[in-house]
């Protein structure tokens, strides 16, 4: 079915070519990703897909593709899945959206699926808040190979001192599979300098304040 869904995406891609000089509804994705962490874990995401177009930045899409992790302490050495991704946006007024995904993750031993919900508001043009909640995998290969998910529920604020400067504060609170909870804050700056276009600069702090077993 992966297969299927890659060859899908790239054939949208091939033939939205012809239509450029038309009104875009459509558009050809992809996502890719890779990391090397100092817990030697590696993990890697390559993913093509379709995302629909409709008014007022509205979409919905599917992506498919593999993820990998891999890391020298974990009992599997590689852990490969296959993956499909729903996404999608939803306008609830001018100043609010909704932000949605879903994902499989297809494995030999183990298949779990991922989701993303946020609610997005702008009340000012310089302030930006957010709700959320995520189920995912612990992204390292020992957790992935241990089964581990993560459940995150949390808000954030943003603030843009210009176009080119954004803090950010936030809560979150965590909830492990392996029965740990987590409390903790997020602190960040972003940099979008003018010569990057779609692109910026993080600088972050994750402080934990509060963990204990349920």
């Amino acid at each position: 079915m992966v297969t299927k869904l890659i060859r899908y995406a790239v054939c949208l891609l091939l033939c939205s070519t012809s239509a450029l000089h038309a009104e875009v509804k459509h558009r050809a994705v992809a996502d890719l990703f890779f990391s090397d962490d100092t817990d030697n874990t590696r993990t890697q995401a390559y993913l093509l897909g379709y995302e629909h177009l409709f008014a007022d930045e509205q979409f919905a899409g599917v992506l498919a593709g593999i993820r990998k992790f891999q890391g020298e302490d974990a009992p599997l050495q590689d852990n490969d899945f296959d993956e499909v991704r729903l996404v999608g946006r939803k306008n609830l007024s001018q100043q609010t959206y909704v932000h949605g995904m879903l994902s499989r993750l297809d494995g030999d031993t183990w298949s779990p699926v991922s989701h993303n919900l946020t609610l997005v508001t702008t009340p000012h043009k310089a302030w930006r808040i957010e709700a959320y909640t995520d189920k995912n995998v612990i992204e390292t290969a020992s957790a992935i190979a241990r089964q581990y998910t993560v459940h995150t529920y949390g808000v954030a604020l943003d603030y843009a001192l210009s176009a080119q400067h954004v803090l950010v504060a936030g809560l979150y609170q965590q909830d492990i599979s392996d029965n740990n909870e987590r409390i903790g804050k997020l602190l960040q700056y972003v940099y979008k300098p003018d010569w990057f276009r779609n692109g910026y600069f993080k600088l972050r702090a994750r402080p934990v304040s509060y963990t204990h077993l349920r």
